[in-house]
């Protein structure tokens, strides 16, 4: 890797190879990184992918106080609230064409000579790429996929809310609805287990199991996030700014009749239909404050998207943006309303109250900010965080005036399932 930028307490510490001490930048702390990205000017082959170097990394739910004008009493959840690395070598995965693509970045000075020797280190440093790529895995390094048994999937599993509290959370929830404060909150619960294996093991369990749109594998000092992300959070393609909202969730049948039987079920409801609108209209709001008037549009709405293990209605928003950077594209946007609720500062004030812990990173984007000025990230949700021989993943759901807290606390531990089977598959512990 190249540099690291990480936030904690306001501060932004910039880290780079082989230097003994972090630059640290004072000020709006994440406003800085977005600079650090855009400041650098990279050259971009006409048909290279969509990245090709930039930052890479995750935004957590606790930046929020950098991006809205709120406050969150819960302190650290013991990882950076912001941290992004800028790699320098690059492997991307073209899977429509069954291609790869390397990448590698350079500064190339000003004079000829230095340019000749940026070029040479380029080329040695895809070379190099290469000739590890071809050379295949040592022998005994080959990850198998772990065994995923039915069984009590949360056994020995902890969580930070008993049922009865969580269920509490939920009603509460639910009297700041009928008061008026909010129309919707998001209250969730963290799992931890220990985990002492290959946190790659996590990955390809998820990939054979409940693959998403969005699947990662983010190493970074002290953390690794390994997740299954089926919602983009906000993206920047080519100066349209997207927003894809899920809400209203059934699982996948038995067979075709019932997996019909379960979509047109989830098609009919009228909570989750009301709910999902809700949240059409938030991106809807979201999108408008940073897009030229008159761009902003529903693309596709209330269209049911088929998963490995459940099916979700999922809406697509998009709008032309108005001259803004990336920046401005995620203050406008962060969190996402599928997991804050709306007002998002009333409901992120209602969650601070009702929920015991900081949420990190959870809730929060994962993605990447490119050179060339494109975004993508998704929500930080089926997700593990794994630091200190802890494997932690957090789900919640969306409370609003008619929910019931014993189906709202099984929807937590359903949305939790897939990810927690992973760690206990990769670790050689299913049930």
């Amino acid at each position: 890797p190249g540099e690291l930028a990480s936030i904690r307490d306001g501060v932004l510490s910039v880290s780079r190879p082989g230097a003994g001490t972090a630059e640290r930048r004072a000020g709006d702390p994440v406003r800085a990184l977005f600079e650090m990205v855009e400041s650098r000017r990279v050259h971009r082959p006409a048909d290279v992918m969509p990245f090709a170097g930039g930052a890479v990394g995750y935004f957590g739910y606790d930046a929020l106080p950098y991006l809205e004008k709120v406050t969150l009493t819960h302190g650290s959840a013991g990882i950076p609230e912001t941290m992004f690395m800028f790699p320098r070598k690059i492997v991307m995965f073209d899977h429509l064409r069954s291609r790869m693509r390397l990448c590698a970045i350079v500064e190339p000075g000003e004079s000829p000579s230095e340019r000749a020797e940026a070029y040479a280190r380029a080329t040695a440093a895809i070379a190099s790429m290469v000739e590890k790529l071809a050379g295949g895995l040592p022998e005994g390094s080959r990850l198998e996929l772990g065994r995923v048994d039915n069984g009590d999937d949360f056994e020995g599993v902890e969580s930070n809310v008993s049922r009865p509290v969580y269920e509490g959370m939920v009603e509460r929830a639910r009297e700041y609805i009928f008061a008026g404060d909010a129309f919707q909150v998001v209250v969730s619960q963290k799992f931890s287990m220990p985990f002492s294996g290959d946190p790659l093991s996590i990955y390809r369990q998820l990939r054979a199991e409940n693959p998403s749109p969005y699947m990662f594998h983010l190493e970074l000092p002290g953390v690794t996030l390994v997740g299954s992300s089926p919602e983009s959070m906000v993206t920047n393609r080519g100066g349209t700014g997207v927003i894809r909202p899920i809400a209203g969730t059934r699982p996948r049948g038995a067979d075709a009749a019932e997996d019909e039987r379960l979509a047109a079920e989830l098609a009919a409801d009228e909570k989750e239909r009301a709910e999902h609108i809700m949240l059409v209209d938030l991106a809807r709001n979201d999108l408008g404050r940073v897009s030229r008037p008159g761009t902003v549009r529903v693309s596709r709405l209330m269209e049911i998207e088929r998963y490995s293990h459940v099916m979700h209605m999922v809406s697509e928003v998009e709008g032309s943006l108005d001259g803004v950077g990336n920046h401005a594209l995620l203050r406008a946007s962060f969190p996402a309303g599928t997991v804050i609720g709306a007002p998002k500062v009333r409901a992120s004030e209602i969650i601070d109250e009702l929920e015991p812990d900081a949420r990190g990173a959870y809730a929060g984007a994962i993605g990447y900010v490119s050179y060339s000025g494109d975004m993508d990230t998704c929500i930080a949700i089926r997700t593990v965080v794994l630091r200190e021989g802890r494997a932690t993943v957090q789900a919640g759901g969306g409370i609003v005036a008619d929910s019931v807290p014993a189906l709202e606390y099984q929807e937590s531990r359903n949305k939790a399932r897939a990810v927690v089977r992973a760690v206990r598959a990769a670790s050689g512990e299913a049930p």
